[in-house]
């Protein structure tokens, strides 16, 4: 009924010839995921459902979601899972005790990247998601996560704006997978920026970071890219040695 309700959504209102684009192009994406490299990702993508009774690895895009055509999703970008051991490398890459930090998913879709976090010691993990069905998916995938004995941390899923949804107290390590444009993600690096105290120590994990510019622009922040990746500190603290190891990430596409 999901996907039903998902397809007429998706179709709704639109034009003969848009739909023949869009039937010729689902027949060249269906053909382009029989090849042996697609079929390999999506086996990788799948492990964690399969290890966890999770529904974490069917992209959502924009138009699909329950807030498609509200001013919410006109900067949102669709969601797309990471790796676990993306997760966890981009994680070891900021050389820091988790144990001090809270974590935070902007934009965290169906969750993977929170319960992933949640294996770790962090204070607290929470995903914050401005579409209400995503939100209630990662919901259900955290009750099965936890029957299944994952995670340590404890875990909450908001629904709310990132601009503006209530954060952990303390140190934070932010989590985002590309989860909107510049317009949203100006008003998310200003607010970090001015968090309090002003010697609060806030980490970003920005993958596949098409606003990075905004950053590099703002001498609030220090960006480190990497392949797929950008590092990102508010200026409040020294690097750590760990910071400038080099490596590369390759990101889901």
């Amino acid at each position: 009924m999901q996907m039903l309700t998902t397809a007429i959504r998706a179709l709704r209102g639109r034009s003969p010839g848009e739909l023949g684009g869009l039937v010729v192009k689902n027949i060249r994406f269906a053909l382009h995921q029989l090849s042996p490299e697609r079929r390999a990702l999506r086996a990788r993508d799948r492990a964690f459902d399969l290890r966890w009774g999770t529904d974490t690895s069917r992209p959502r895009p924009v138009y699909a979601m329950a807030a498609a055509g509200t001013e919410a999703a006109v900067d949102a970008k669709p969601y797309v899972a990471s790796f676990p051991d993306e997760i966890d490398r981009s994680i070891d890459e900021l050389g820091i005790d988790p144990a001090g930090y809270s974590f935070v998913d902007l934009g965290c879709g169906k969750g993977r990247v929170v319960l992933q976090a949640s294996l770790r010691p962090f204070r607290q993990c929470m995903g914050v998601e401005f579409d209400p069905e995503l939100a209630d998916i990662a919901r259900a995938n955290l009750i099965a996560f936890r029957a299944r004995g994952g995670g340590a941390a404890p875990v909450e899923i908001v629904t709310g704006d990132a601009r503006t949804a209530e954060l952990p107290a303390g140190p934070l390590v932010i989590y985002m997978y590309n989860p909107f444009g510049d317009e949203v993600m100006r008003a998310v690096r200003d607010r970090l920026a001015t968090l309090e105290p002003a010697d609060r120590a806030i980490e970003l994990i920005y993958v596949n970071p098409e606003c990075e510019p905004l950053f590099r622009a703002d001498p609030r922040w220090a960006v480190r890219p990497r392949p797929g990746v950008a590092f990102i500190s508010r200026n409040s603290r020294p690097p750590g040695p760990a910071r400038d190891a080099p490596w590369s990430i390759a990101t889901q596409q």
